[in-house]
């Protein structure tokens, strides 16, 4: 409990990793500790790894979710090693292999068209140029009038800390160009 404590406190102050990932790493430690607060370090194992990994999917959590447990584990095991805080030997947790959550596939034209179909305003707009152009979600919700180049057939998208430019599909195009910019 100390170690991850210690570590969540070190990370909370570093100012080179974003905020999402400071708060990412402090919900798998809360996580983590809920199962491991009671082992003393100089007795964490392969097997008491074996055991934790075992546990948390007989629990139900996700093989991703587990492998991030033992990611943040084995750095904050590192972090603490560096100060003197964790015996000095690597710790060395079980590999997962992880399961997709659900099965990767890309809808047909056709069936983008249908869900468009069924919206309308900014919803429907914003579907399109998700579908027309690639983007992000986030990337269309910064998206302003500004960013649109009709003429040149252009978007500026920001997101992930870039600016990209993504050519504007036809349809997306004429979208837009019904939207106007009174539509926001």
């Amino acid at each position: 409990r100390d170690l991850l404590e210690l570590w969540c406190g070190a990370q909370e102050r570093r100012e080179d990793i974003a905020q999402r990932t400071r708060e990412q790493y402090t919900r798998t430690a809360r996580r983590v500790l809920r199962r491991l607060d009671r082992h003393r370090l100089d007795r964490l194992d392969r097997r008491a790894l074996d055991d934790y990994r075992d546990d948390c999917l007989r629990g139900g959590n996700a093989t991703a979710t587990v492998a991030l447990d033992f990611r943040v584990l084995k750095l904050a095991w590192k972090w603490g090693r560096r100060r003197g805080l964790t015996p000095d030997r690597d710790l060395d947790p079980p590999r997962i292999r992880i399961k997709p959550v659900r099965a990767k596939r890309t809808p047909t034209r056709a069936e983008v068209a249908a869900v468009i179909g069924q919206l309308d305003g900014w919803k429907a707009l914003a579907l399109t140029l998700l579908a027309a152009t690639g983007a992000r979600n986030s990337e269309i919700a910064r998206l302003r009038w500004e960013d649109i180049d009709l003429r040149g057939g252009w978007l500026t998208l920001t997101g992930k800390g870039k600016t990209r430019r993504a050519p504007l599909a036809p349809e997306a195009r004429a979208a837009l160009e019904a939207a106007g910019p009174g539509q926001g």
